[in-house]
């Protein structure tokens, strides 16, 4: 979360966003509006963003690594980020 606020410009850019807002808990849904999750290594150091078939295969209990940092990943330590936005 810290990394992420401290962040959020140079993320908005990239992402093309007008305006980044972040907050802790849980999205209220609104018809407008798509939902995404991003799941992300625990390592602090890579932080890479994990594709969804590496956490099918640990929620299978299929030992693996992260593919960027060689860490040993377990499903409960993956950080979940969710985001929302307006197509326009």
């Amino acid at each position: 979360m810290e990394f992420i606020e401290k962040n959020k410009d140079t993320i908005s850019d990239k992402v093309t966003a007008k305006d980044l807002e972040i907050s802790l808990g849980d999205l209220t849904k609104d018809k407008d509006k798509v939902i995404g999750t991003l799941n992300i290594c625990p390592n602090k150091d890579c932080s890479a963003s994990l594709k969804d078939k590496v956490i099918s295969k640990l929620k299978d209990k299929i030992e693996l690594n992260c593919p960027y940092c060689n860490i040993n990943l377990k499903v409960s330590d993956i950080k979940l980020i969710e985001f929302q936005f307006k197509k326009e």
